[in-house]
């Protein structure tokens, strides 16, 4: 849940939701009182209302003189304030095992202050499985963390014999779910969703230009980041919904290669100092003429 001011969500606002996360992860029942409810499915709000957590999960929602306060419980007076379910970021890049001590730590904290409750981790590493365990046991305030396994490309596997000690592998190590990249051959993509279908575990990421978007929708792959191999086929989009797999569309990252964001336009190519001085908005400048095939792969 996301607890929010009505005309903004600034740092006061957001330090306070991390106190109330404190006090929700250390009390047995907590009643929010006066809170705007949002109804992200219909984008309906129900003014006023009351909502009883017990043990980390929603017992009562109605007006406020409709929930009685039980005896004992958190009260939180959320007059002004907004109240939704927890977002989830289906692809994000926890640190890793090389990046600074605490990063991840300050990184998960972050996902809570702006009302992320679900991660789902598309680069992973054996700390972010760590980093999963001591989010579950509570020693650690974080989102649910769902961590991918090392990306499998054409460096590893090579074989169908490797494609199916590779997802053996992972599973046995713990992690949710496989990555599959750029690179992979037919047969072996093809090996990977075999193992994985017998292994229990699903696959996801990239299409690889040998396997192909529709037969990558046929094999059961269960999500496709940044619409890989959608362009230029739109007989694939019907076939998408009738399959069930998902779309992690990524377009904030995809904005931010191709210099569309107006806050993070990206600098590529050329060095800043031959460019137009006008050209130059927060220190960065887009060059169309230096995107090349295959850039934005490995996301």
């Amino acid at each position: 849940m996301r607890a929010a001011r009505s005309n903004g969500y600034g740092m006061k606002t957001r330090w306070r939701l991390l106190l109330i996360l404190g006090t929700v992860a250390c009390s047995r029942e907590i009643v929010f009182r006066n809170v705007n409810v949002v109804r992200v499915d219909t984008g309906a709000i129900d003014v006023k209302q009351a909502i009883v957590v017990r043990d980390g999960l929603i017992k009562a929602v109605g007006r406020n003189d409709s929930n009685s306060t039980p005896e004992g419980s958190t009260v939180i007076d959320s007059r002004g304030k907004y109240l939704l379910p927890g977002l989830a970021d289906m692809h994000a890049h926890l640190a890793e095992p090389l990046d600074p001590a605490g990063t991840a730590e300050a990184q998960l904290m972050l996902f809570l202050a702006n009302g992320v409750t679900t991660v789902r981790s598309m680069r992973g590493f054996p700390n972010h499985l760590k980093l999963r365990e001591r989010v579950r046991k509570g020693e650690l305030m974080g989102p649910t963390i769902l961590v991918a396994g090392p990306g499998l490309d054409e460096r590893w596997p090579r074989s169908a014999a490797e494609a199916k000690a590779a997802v053996l592998d992972q599973k046995r190590q713990g992690y949710d779910l496989l990555k599959v990249l750029p690179g992979l051959s037919l047969p072996v993509y093809d090996a990977i969703a075999k193992a994985a279908k017998n292994a229990g575990i699903s696959f996801a990421g990239h299409v690889p230009p040998a396997v192909g978007l529709r037969h990558a929708l046929d094999a059961g792959q269960s999500t496709i980041e940044h619409l890989d191999g959608y362009v230029g086929t739109p007989d694939s989009i019907q076939r998408t919904v009738e399959v069930g797999v998902w779309n992690i569309a990524t377009m904030a990252v995809m904005e931010t290669n191709l210099g569309l964001s107006p806050r993070r336009s990206c600098w590529i190519g050329r060095n800043s100092s031959t460019c137009p001085k006008r050209q130059l908005k927060n220190g960065c400048v887009f060059d169309p003429s230096a995107i090349r095939p295959g850039m934005f792969r490995r996301s």
